[in-house]
């Protein structure tokens, strides 16, 4: 009976072009009897943000998350947070305070500064660029462009975020 659920499985994640079977390929009387529990799983972006927030967005932190991610690239880590902090942005109505404090997670003065000089920094660089340019996308994560292009027009209309 294993052996034929695995089969059938394997058929499923075949026919959704996957290598590897899913949890959810097995069939439920197995997940039942085995008390599979699904996984959860935090998105890389999470984690940054877990770290960063734990590191209280320390001089060092940017460094400390990418080795507790594996010894990512620093690069990546400043990248996806640049994302991060466009996404919040955008989504806090260009709001400097809000942003601040959902990405601090705190009402610490000192984290949620920091944080405020991190987005400074980041649509600061922006507005030095007088139109759209390839360069602010360079290394930005797909998933952020789209926020990106949403800076880039309420800069245009009525400056950065203050």
């Amino acid at each position: 009976e294993l052996e034929n659920s695995i089969r059938h499985a394997a058929l499923l994640a075949g026919s959704d072009k996957r290598s590897l079977i899913q949890i959810n390929d097995l069939p439920e009387n197995i997940l039942i009897s085995s008390r599979i529990q699904p996984l959860s799983f935090r998105s890389l972006e999470e984690q940054i943000l877990s770290n960063l927030r734990s590191l209280k967005f320390s001089h060092t932190a940017i460094t400390l998350t990418a080795k507790a991610l594996g010894d990512k690239n620093r690069s990546t880590i400043t990248e996806y947070l640049r994302g991060i902090v466009f996404q919040a942005l955008v989504e806090h109505h260009y709001d400097l305070d809000a942003s601040a404090k959902y990405l601090a997670a705190t009402e610490e003065p000192e984290v949620v500064d920091k944080v405020k000089a991190k987005i400074r920094e980041y649509t600061g660089a922006l507005v030095d660029m007088e139109t759209l340019s390839v360069a602010a996308f360079k290394g930005l994560p797909k998933k952020y462009h789209s926020y990106l292009n949403h800076l880039f027009e309420r800069i245009k209309t009525q400056g950065p975020p203050s």
